[in-house]
């Protein structure tokens, strides 16, 4: 197991990971900017916290942990939106 695989957040990431994929997969047609940006967004918080954790120097890994942070927030922004257009339920948006 690598050291980033052991990280919580990084689990997390994964976790969210599948569940943007799921989501990703049931968006009507005409959404493919929303699902595209959802998958680049939700698969850049687990590549750049990876990133982050293979970096030896501290303002390296500030940097990747805050563009993981700031893709975080991106996901999260991109699930209001579903939420407000009903592709999401009040329940999977809590989870």
């Amino acid at each position: 197991m690598l050291s980033y695989e052991k990280l919580l957040v990084y689990q997390a990431s994964i976790r969210f990971l599948r569940f943007a994929r799921d989501l990703i997969n049931r968006l009507p047609r005409g959404t493919s900017p929303l699902s595209d940006q959802l998958k680049r967004a939700s698969m850049s918080v687990s590549l750049n916290i990876a990133e982050a954790s293979g970096k030896t120097k501290d303002p390296d890994k500030r940097k990747f942990f805050s563009i993981a942070r700031g893709s975080a927030m991106e996901c999260s922004a991109i699930l209001d939106v579903c939420l407000e257009f009903q592709y999401l339920t009040a329940s999977e948006y809590r989870q």
